[in-house]
């Protein structure tokens, strides 16, 4: 009977064992899911920031195009 006691502690530790071991995995789970938030939130914070540069960087494009297309036409005409 004693062995079959003990084998009920070892199971009783074990299972507070594996509990202590999931609340720990909740635990680092949550840091990481809140990790991922921030760098999300960074990522988009970037974006937008690059979002802005590339718009001023079509506009110029947009006006090169134009500069680059009068001297063509210009061409055509004279041609």
């Amino acid at each position: 009977m004693t062995s079959d006691d003990n084998d009920d502690e070892n199971k009783t530790k074990t299972k507070t064992k594996t509990k202590a071991k999931m609340k720990m995995k909740m635990k680092m789970k949550m840091k990481m899911k809140m990790k991922m938030k921030m760098k999300m939130k960074m990522k988009m914070k970037m974006k937008t920031k690059t979002k802005t540069k590339t718009k001023k960087k079509t506009k110029k494009t947009k006006l090169e195009e134009v500069e680059s297309s009068t001297p063509v036409s210009r061409d055509d005409t004279t041609g």
